[in-house]
């Protein structure tokens, strides 16, 4: 295609609210279009892109002996669960696959992944074998290939080692952190422990004898946000506690909870379900406080 007939629309100022300036350069740069609510179009600019990192991104795989499975609505439990079932013997062993599909995403508000978009591409990788030996080889040689990857496309990263230990005997695992990814890692200064915002388990000391100011009880009329209460009240998110109401399934019968948290914290509601031991799909957002 010659570049004088190639669709290239450029904005002076990027329609999304995101934080990262990689964001919005896609933006401006005519590469996405929004449609509306978390639903993209990827312009021919944006689709060249696209192709050459996913072949960039296929080779690496290929390079490893991966075979790739096509999934039209990426479900990796499902896909371990076929795998697991065609293995009869020791022989079978060991199993490399990778898989290519489309992440589904029926929330109202999609916080998660680069743009926040309901559909996302994504390629999972499943490793089965023999031995805990030669399944840590295959780790090693999985984040060799990353590493040269993120050097191949020049994105700075660094190593967090970040294992999870799953009930069905999975592992799970992030290798690589880069200061332009949309989720935050905590790590403990005193010791090894690190984890995402899922995983990550919080500890508070208790002072007692600290003197507190006396509550004095401050009327917020028509004040519906925290910036607004920020505003209104002249001190930061973090001075703030803000409550949000739950909706959950449990055993039947719909309950409605209320969860406390820092005025400038973001509820993560994965991990919400994981501490009642509830699946993910029974939890949601109250939108309309009435509707409880």
């Amino acid at each position: 295609m010659k570049q004088s007939t190639l669709h290239i629309k450029t904005l002076k100022e990027s329609p999304f609210e995101g934080k990262m300036p990689s964001q919005h350069l896609m933006f401006r740069s005519g590469m996405m279009k929004k449609n509306g609510a978390g639903d993209y179009s990827l312009m021919p600019y944006g689709i060249s892109l696209y192709e050459k990192l996913k072949m960039k991104v296929d080779e690496v795989f290929d390079n490893i002996a991966y075979q790739k499975v096509g999934m039209l609505e990426y479900n990796q439990m499902e896909l371990l669960t076929q795998l697991r079932s065609d293995i009869v013997s020791y022989k079978d062993l060991p199993l490399f696959i990778q898989s290519d599909g489309i992440i589904k995403r029926e929330k109202h508000s999609v916080k998660h992944g680069l743009i926040g978009s309901r559909l996302m591409p994504v390629k999972g990788i499943q490793v089965i074998m023999p031995t805990h030996e030669s399944y840590e080889e295959a780790l090693k040689t999985i984040w060799q290939e990353f590493y040269e990857l993120h050097n191949y496309l020049e994105i700075p990263f660094k190593q967090t080692e970040l294992f999870s230990e799953k009930k069905d005997a999975n592992k799970s695992g992030t290798w690589l952190e880069s200061p332009y990814g949309d989720q935050t890692f905590y790590k403990c200064r005193s010791c090894a422990y690190c984890s995402d915002a899922i995983g990550t388990t919080w500890t508070y000391e208790e002072h007692d004898g600290e003197v507190r100011d006396a509550i004095e009880e401050i009327l917020t009329p028509e004040i519906k946000t925290i910036s607004d209460l920020e505003v209104f009240l002249s001190i930061t998110a973090e001075r703030l506690m803000k409550t949000l109401l739950l909706q959950c399934h449990i055993k039947g019968k719909a309950l409605t909870l209320a969860v406390v948290i820092r005025g400038d914290r973001e509820l993560n509601l994965d991990k919400v379900a994981r501490y009642m031991d509830l699946d993910r799909g029974a939890i949601e957002l109250v939108t309309d406080p009435q509707s409880c």
